[in-house]
């Protein structure tokens, strides 16, 4: 991922990564406090990147990630979050169970891979969308020509990514060191400090390969 684009959207990624830790600990946060501290910090992201391509999907991939992560939450602003999505708010539309992974097929054509690299962090970071149910997971996919499991997906994706950057695919068991994370479940609340560090080491590799070639 670009610098820029990374000084962008970080912000977003660990404010709600902490969040969840908050409320996985029991505080008492205000459901609209949270709202607003998100669309703050989407402003400032748009400020840095603009209204292009990249930078639209790649909110989309966001804001899907955290009304996932905020409906399904056992926490007191569940109900608030569920009538008051970040989706309806800025794309009028709830529909990021089937139309997230849509939008990352857009994102997998740009020249630029950025966006697509934010649809691969949200699915490390929890989101399943219509994954999440594997008895008709595998129907949807196929009337969406999508990979029939997740794990499938992510392979392919990683896979565009690094293609994206001008290497080859990485075989399997070197593919592993920047997508070896494995599926977090929404149950399991990572630690900000551990997810951020994986942020630092996807980058340091990258950017290793790249020198190297």
């Amino acid at each position: 991922m670009t610098p820029k684009f990374a000084k962008a959207i970080d912000p977003i990624f660990l404010f709600g990564i902490d969040f969840a830790e908050r409320i996985n600990r029991g505080e008492e946060i205000p459901a609209e406090t949270a709202h607003l501290k998100f669309r703050s910090l989407f402003e400032e992201a748009e400020a840095i990147l603009g209204g292009n391509k990249d930078w639209t999907l790649s909110k989309y991939a966001i804001v899907s990630w955290i009304d996932e992560l905020l409906v399904e939450a056992p926490w007191s602003g569940r109900d608030w979050w569920g009538n008051n999505v970040l989706e309806v708010h800025y794309f009028n539309s709830r529909l990021c169970n089937e139309q997230f992974f849509a939008k990352a097929k857009e994102a997998s054509i740009l020249d630029l891979k950025d966006a697509l690299e934010v649809y691969f962090d949200c699915v490390i970071l929890g989101f399943r969308g219509f994954y999440a149910d594997q008895q008709t997971a595998s129907q949807i996919a196929s009337s969406r020509n999508l990979p029939a499991t997740l794990e499938e997906w992510m392979d392919k994706t990683s896979r565009a990514i690094r293609l994206g950057q001008g290497r080859p695919a990485l075989s399997e068991a070197v593919r592993e060191i920047p997508g070896a994370p494995p599926l977090i479940s929404r149950k399991r609340v990572v630690s900000i400090w551990t997810i951020a560090v994986l942020f630092v080491l996807v980058d340091v590799i990258f950017f290793i390969a790249n020198f190297v070639a």
